[in-house]
Formats: structure tokens, sequence, C-alpha cells
């Protein structure tokens, strides 16, 4: 099942399911797409709103944290760690450029994508970003990306996502880096024990 999350999202939908299509549903984790298979998306469906109070963060404990990273040019590319991934098409990096992914020991599904060891990146074009909730032992109805930063996850905000049931993995859209999170409709919203670290 999958589901889209957004207003107007035709160039996205169509964009994501030539990605899903791309990956294996025969394993546990997606196969990363080729940066080629990477859509491009107008700037209109790249706004993100405000998480509200009947979101939470998925609870996904792990005590096991990863870090990996991976020079991406002009050409494109991929990275991926612990089952996320970074997919970016030609052209949406100016430069080649270190980027580097951690996936922390925490209570809730997170991952952190920086470049150079800074937060602030703009891409050229958009990108997907896919956060696997494969490990995770219980998960609800109607998952959604979020960007979060910040202590406790206070500042947060929902991106143009979509849930792959198949590949056990929700992907995003962006054109800009950003502290990265699995939530679901339905929650108890800010404050919940799930937000915690």
């Amino acid at each position: 099942m999958r589901r889209l999350v957004s207003r107007s999202l035709t160039p996205l939908a169509l964009g994501l399911a030539l990605v899903s299509a791309a990956c294996s549903s025969d394993s546990a984790l997606p196969v990363a797409p080729t940066a080629e298979a990477v859509p491009l998306a107008d700037e209109s469906i790249l706004s993100a709103r405000p998480g509200t109070s009947t979101e939470s963060l998925l609870a996904c404990p792990t005590t096991t944290g990863a870090v990996g990273d991976a020079v991406i040019g002009e050409q494109g590319g991929t990275l991926t760690v612990a089952g996320h991934g970074l997919y970016v098409p030609p052209g949406a990096v100016k430069k080649p450029t270190r980027f580097t992914m951690t996936v922390p020991a925490s209570s809730v599904l997170e991952v952190d994508i920086s470049a150079e060891g800074k937060k602030q990146y703009k891409f050229k074009a958009p990108v997907l970003v896919r956060l696997s909730y494969a490990r995770c032992p219980s998960v609800p109805q109607d998952l959604i990306g979020w960007w979060v930063e910040g202590s406790g996850k206070g500042n947060r905000g929902v991106m143009p996502s979509l849930d792959d049931r198949s590949t056990q993995s929700v992907w995003i859209t962006t054109d800009h880096l950003s502290g990265y999170a699995i939530a679901y409709r339905g929650g108890r919203g800010d404050g919940d024990e799930d937000a915690q670290h």
C-alpha cells in the first residue's frame, strides 16, 4: 500500500512511483535506484507545513548508531547508511561535495545529513531521501516524513513524502538538507514520549 502525503503531488507521485518500481520488493530493504532515476519535482511541491499536535515521531528504538559518507558531484550519486539513503540526480550538486549521513542511537527513527560538515546546503534540483522503517517493531498507518531540528526535535515540519509499504520506506523529496524523521498521524503530538531522546 502506498500513501501520498501532500496537496498537488502529481509530478512527485509520478517520480516516486518510478523510483519505487525500481526497488525490489523481494528483499527486506529497498534496492537503491540509480541517480538518473531520481525524479525532478517542481518547486511548488517542496514546501513543508508545520507538524500538528496530532502527529508524533515514530518510536523505533536502537542502541546502535551508524555513519557513512560519499563524495557526490555534478553527475549525481547515492549515499546509503543502515538502510537509509540520499539519492542525488545529475545537476543537483554544483561541485564534488562530501555528504555525511548519521543514523544515531535513538528512541525514534531519525537521520541527519550534512554537506562538508555543514547542515545548511541547498541543492540545484530536488533530491530524494529514503527512511527505512524495516527495523521498527511496530508501524502504524499514515506515516509521513518530517524535517527535524533542535533538542527534543521541537522544530519540525511535514515534508512531501510517500509511504511505500512494499519496501518499508518513507520517501521524502527535498531541495535542502536537514535532519529527517518519520512521524504518524493520530499521536499525542508535541511533548509526547516518542519525541524525547
